[in-house]
Order: structure tokens, then sequence, then C-alpha cells
């Protein structure tokens, strides 16, 4: 069985490569650029960045805040 720790590690690294691969995939992009609706009142585009930057920026956070739980970052 899998321990605490290891799931926490299993967890930031998939959602570390679904980062990569939603901010670096072009396709997503420009599926996202096509859509002239708003959403929420502003362009498909802008929410699509948006989101993703909140992604990669939270999933960062939580890596930082699990190593610091952990005791890894203590010199």
């Amino acid at each position: 069985m899998p321990t605490k720790k290891s799931m926490q590690v299993y967890v930031v690294r998939t959602w570390f490569l679904l980062n990569v691969f939603v901010a670096l995939y072009p396709p997503l992009y420009w599926a996202a650029s096509e859509h002239r609706e708003l959403i929420l009142g502003l362009p498909a585009t802008f929410v699509y960045f948006t989101a993703v930057s909140l992604s990669i920026t939270l999933s960062i956070l939580y890596a930082f805040w699990q190593d610091a739980a952990n005791g890894e970052l203590t010199s």
C-alpha cells in the first residue's frame, strides 16, 4: 500500500505533467482562440491563459507547501 508521502509526490508529479501538456500543447490554445463567445464576459483565450497560469502557480505552491510540511526545506 502506498504511503501518504508517495501519494502526495504522485499527485504533484501528475499535476505538473498535466500543466506541461496544457501549457505547451498548441492545439488547445488554437481551439480556445477559435471561439468568439465570451466566458463570463471575457474572451476564451484570456480565460484559457488565466486558468493555465493559475493551475501552474497553484501546483508550485502546493509542492512547496508539501516539502515544507515534510521538513524537506530545512537546511
